[in-house]
């Protein structure tokens, strides 16, 4: 097995999008005075809750649709981030 470059890099690229815009976020939120290190934490939180429902949703629906699975997993994303946001604000 042999470590292609030219096809590593631009998946990292496109992996790492995603966090790319959480810590731009970061830093505008950080030159009001606010600082919060729990930003990649809560991301990677509301993505496996995304994940873990649409993926439950598909195994046991006996008919999945797309829509409804798409619905589920940014409900269930969103609502995790909100409660990981919830107990970081609580806790700091």
């Amino acid at each position: 097995m042999t470590f292609d470059l030219t096809a590593f890099l631009p998946r990292a690229v496109m992996q790492g999008i995603p966090l790319l815009y959480g810590s731009t976020g970061e830093i505008l939120t950080e030159k009001s005075g606010n600082l919060n290190l729990g930003v990649p934490g809560i991301m990677y939180l509301g993505g496996f809750a995304g994940f873990a429902s649409a993926w439950a949703y598909e195994n046991t629906a006996a008919n999945p649709s797309g829509a409804v699975s798409v619905v589920i997993a940014l409900t269930c994303a969103i609502l995790a981030s909100m409660a990981g946001g919830l107990i970081y604000a609580f806790l700091t």
